[in-house]
């Protein structure tokens, strides 16, 4: 679902000669393949595939609310209510029509972030009440993940579990997301909770 970028580079100094199947190689000495690359060649007669892979940071973590799982699932499933209970949110509207649920898109505006920082959200999953997958793209971000609901005794227990990507320049910056990220995410859910349980709906 995440792209990663690639590319053929071909190998100038390889000379094939298709109409007597003769190869000739002048190759020089190998140059190193550079960090977070890996090359591959199918046959001596491929060109080299190079495929510059994207850092992941992996972020997931559980809650447990005081309300039924149905109530805290269609609370989640709607983005519209983020807002309410997320303070890094400040509006999200509905894009496509009919009700909630597999297929329905949203766009969120996180504060400060500017056009540059709206969000495309898409559910690519809605089992309800248990199960959501969704997919969050940002120009220079793209989340995707799960979130479950389990009903325990009456409550909920919410886990998420995302994988999160920059791109482009803002790629320096995910050892920094990898280790901020499980505390943003934390405190969004547990936002979520006080929201529920002091009686908002």
């Amino acid at each position: 679902m995440l792209p990663v970028a690639s590319w053929t580079v071909r190998a100038p100094e390889r000379q094939l000669r298709w109409h007597t199947g003769a190869v000739t190689t002048g190759r020089p000495e190998p140059t190193p393949t550079p960090p977070r690359q890996r090359a591959k060649r199918r046959s001596d007669h491929d060109d080299l595939i190079i495929v510059k892979e994207h850092p992941v940071a992996n972020i997931f973590g559980e809650v447990t609310i005081d309300a039924p799982v149905e109530e805290v699932f269609d609370l989640v499933a709607d983005e519209r209510t983020e807002p309410r209970y997320n303070p890094r949110i400040v509006s999200a509207e509905k894009l496509s029509d009919g009700p909630v649920g597999e297929g329905t898109r949203f766009t969120a505006q996180p504060k400060g972030g500017g056009a540059r920082g709206q969000m495309s959200i898409e559910g690519l999953e809605c089992g309800r009440p248990r199960r959501l997958h969704n997919i969050a793209r940002v120009s220079y971000m793209h989340v995707d993940g799960t979130l479950t609901f389990t009903p325990v005794d009456g409550r909920t227990l919410l886990r998420w579990d995302w994988s999160m990507r920059l791109f482009g320049p803002m790629r320096v910056l995910s050892p920094g997301l990898a280790l901020l990220g499980p505390r943003w995410e934390r405190r969004n859910w547990v936002g979520l909770k006080r929201f529920v349980e002091s009686g908002g709906r």
